[in-house]
């Protein structure tokens, strides 16, 4: 437990050699959701949200048991979009594990933000929204600029 709260409290300071020497050792779970200090979150969906630098989301990606793809728990993407971090968004989507799920774009298209769109885009196709669910009006700037595919993503919504 103790190596577990320290794993949490390098979150934010940002240490990447220790959290994967951590990580290591064996007695951390990156995916495990009893922290009280950071809600009902893993330290890795919490490093989606809060971690500044891009080598903090990394020490978690490179650990083999870091649950990556949002299909057990919690998206790490979606954690990442809806604190609107771009240094988790963007070290996530070089990961070839993580594809963006029709959430996600839902995500991207409730907050009309292009330039995530062409991000998630670039991993995946736009998906196809039923009436009502995005604005008509950004939808067709989005198809102008991006272009959308009638296909659905790799994921379906979470």
């Amino acid at each position: 437990l103790e190596d577990q709260n320290e794993l949490c409290g390098l979150i934010r300071t940002g240490d990447p050699a220790r959290i994967t020497t951590l990580l290591n050792k064996g007695n951390c779970d990156p995916n495990k959701r009893e922290l009280k200090n950071y809600g009902l979150m893993s330290p890795f969906i919490a490093a989606c949200k809060n971690a500044q630098h891009a080598d903090i989301i990394q020490a978690f990606l490179d650990y083999k048991r870091t649950e990556v793809t949002g299909e057990k728990w919690n998206s790490p993407l979606l954690a990442a979009i809806e604190y609107r971090n771009d240094v988790a968004i963007d070290t996530l989507l070089k990961d070839d594990r993580i594809d963006p799920s029709e959430t996600d774009f839902l995500r991207a298209f409730q907050a009309k933000d292009m330039k995530l769109i062409k991000k998630l885009a670039s991993k995946a196709p736009i998906p196809v929204f039923d009436e009502g669910y995005v604005d008509q009006d950004f939808l067709d700037k989005v198809r102008e600029e991006v272009g959308v595919s009638r296909q659905k993503s790799a994921r379906s919504a979470v």
